[in-house]
């Protein structure tokens, strides 16, 4: 194969590439920002490695609610280190979670949940279950 068959190659699939990708966002409408369009954003933090470095636990913020009454939503979630598989979700509760922390073992994490308007810690077996209270602080 020459130089120039190759450069030409190269331009056509460059050229498709753009084609195939670009047309579909041209043809797109412009719409304004709706409030309902925040309910997609999602912010990451808190990410934290496991003490064996095999998995990441991370906090996943989101915006949730309906007819005009919003709020924001923590949950934890955990993803293999090397994106061996997707990310699960690990909290579902309505008061949320955050602060994730590793116990030594790996077999376990720990957290904050707010219980009454009171943060309090708790701890989630990663082996299943549901999370244990382990604080009760009257005022958190």
């Amino acid at each position: 194969m020459t130089i120039s068959h190759h450069i030409k190659t190269s331009a056509f699939s460059a050229l498709f590439f753009l084609l195939m990708f670009s047309v579909p966002l041209i043809a797109q409408e412009k719409l304004p920002i709706q409030t309902t369009d925040l309910l997609n954003i999602k912010q990451i933090s808190n990410l934290t490695i496991s003490p064996d470095g095999k998995n990441t636990v991370y906090v996943v913020r989101s915006i949730t609610g309906e007819n005009g009454k919003y709020s924001y939503q923590n949950q934890l979630w955990m993803v293999p280190s090397d994106g061996s598989a997707p990310p699960r979700q690990l909290t579902f509760s309505d008061e949320g979670a955050s602060q994730p922390a590793w116990h030594p073992d790996g077999a376990r994490i720990a957290f904050t949940r707010s219980v009454e308007g009171k943060p309090q810690i708790h701890v989630l077996p990663l082996a299943g279950g549901e999370a244990i209270p382990y604080t009760d602080i009257p005022n958190g």
